[in-house]
């Protein structure tokens, strides 16, 4: 289960705080640098400016391309938002360690 913590120590922060603390410790480790990497390169896959050609060929992969971003996207949106709105352990430095252990899953994603 997500719920790792029992009730006489969970109830840490909301479901907002969780995100917010996520994001700036992927930003902290990453250096900054893969996580706007991959949000341009999610954007580019899934809106691609090029303009297509005659041939079944171009299309077919951009549509292949924008399926599997999408799909990848999906993916990180769900297991993030899911676990966070679940998790119900405190950022004492004990708990956020074990957290952290479950945002190298998200992470994997990003880099």
């Amino acid at each position: 289960t997500f719920q790792l913590a029992a009730s006489e120590i969970g109830g840490g922060p909301d479901f907002y705080e969780r995100l917010a603390k996520f994001a700036t410790v992927t930003l902290k480790e990453s250096l900054y640098a893969p996580v706007f990497l991959a949000v341009i390169g999610l954007l580019l896959a899934l809106f691609d400016a090029h303009h297509t050609t005659k041939t079944t060929t171009r299309t077919n992969t951009r549509y292949w391309r924008q399926i599997a971003s999408a799909t990848l996207f999906t993916g990180f949106v769900l297991y993030v938002g899911v676990f966070h709105y679940l998790s119900n352990l405190s950022f004492d430095p004990l708990f956020l360690g074990v957290q952290k252990r479950f945002w190298m899953q998200s992470m994997f994603y990003i880099f």
